[in-house]
């Protein structure tokens, strides 16, 4: 076991041994849409070590924080400020510290970031797509203190981006493998969910009918 494995343990193990975080963690690991597991909460490894490193009057904004189990590291810091576009404010963790946000990075940082200009801060934006916008550099832009990652996209050749390699300047590798359409990838989605959770059939829609040319 390597250490992001051993680490994403560990917080597993952390948040489980406080009754409030406990139940807030078995809630969300219970969802039926939950795409995480005990051993793989979060990029703990990386989140971990800047928690060691980040002063503790630093508010941190963490932007794409997901289900922010990573709010554990940052529990005695100033403010632990969580940004998402996808995961709902419930379904994330929370300590006495913690402000959540259910937005996108850039529409936070339009309306939302007054404690950027009030307090010491430093800015985490890690393993957030470039699908919207380029986040990174938006991150880059508006925080003076920062740490971005996102690993290169040439790796994940298998399935065609939604906005096509060329908008985000990345194009795969050569020889490409033969690459799965991402609309098919969306009808096999909902034809699965459809199977499995028939109740859900209204909020997904029907898979889209194929147009005879």
């Amino acid at each position: 076991m390597g250490e992001p494995e051993r680490l994403n343990v560990r917080l597993y193990e952390s948040l489980t041994a406080d009754p409030e975080t406990k139940a807030q963690t078995d809630r969300i690991l219970n969802e039926f849409c939950c795409d995480v597991s005990p051993d793989c909460l979060c990029t703990a490894h990386m989140y971990y070590h800047l928690s060691k490193i980040i002063p503790k009057n630093r508010t941190v904004f963490d932007l794409g924080c997901a289900y922010a189990f990573q709010a554990w590291y940052f529990r005695r810091h100033k403010k632990y400020i969580g940004v998402d576009i996808l995961c709902k404010i419930k379904d994330r963790i929370s300590f006495p510290n913690t402000r959540h946000y259910m937005c996108s990075i850039e529409s936070f940082i339009q309306n939302h970031c007054r404690e950027k200009r009030e307090d010491p801060n430093f800015a985490i934006c890690c393993y957030v797509p470039p699908w919207h916008q380029d986040n990174e550099a938006l991150v880059r832009k508006h925080f003076d203190h920062v740490f971005v990652f996102y690993p290169s996209l040439r790796d994940h050749d298998d399935v065609d981006h939604p906005l096509g390699w060329d908008v985000l300047d990345m194009p795969p590798r050569k020889p490409v493998r033969k690459r799965k359409p991402f609309a098919r990838f969306l009808r096999e989605a909902s034809a699965t969910v459809s199977k499995w959770r028939p109740d859900l059939q209204m909020q997904l829609g029907p898979p889209p009918k194929r147009v005879s040319k």
